[in-house]
């Protein structure tokens, strides 16, 4: 599972408006997309962050910033 999650993080951009629509995204959620980064760490930090707000009871949240 840890492979799957790694593989999901470190691949393009997760976020989708149909597939998000009704989660409450945090405002450094937002802020990030906004800046839509295309490669590199601060998409991983993106998927990351969407991945803890529509799942906020199954994986605990991270100090990224």
């Amino acid at each position: 599972m840890t492979n799957d999650l790694n593989r999901i993080v470190t691949g393009p951009l997760i976020y989708d408006a149909h597939r998000f629509q009704g989660v409450n995204l945090r405002p450094k959620t937002q802020k990030l997309l906004a800046a839509a980064p295309a490669e590199g760490d601060q998409l991983a930090m993106l998927n990351r962050l969407l991945l803890e707000d529509a799942y906020p009871d199954d994986i605990s949240r991270s100090d990224l910033e």
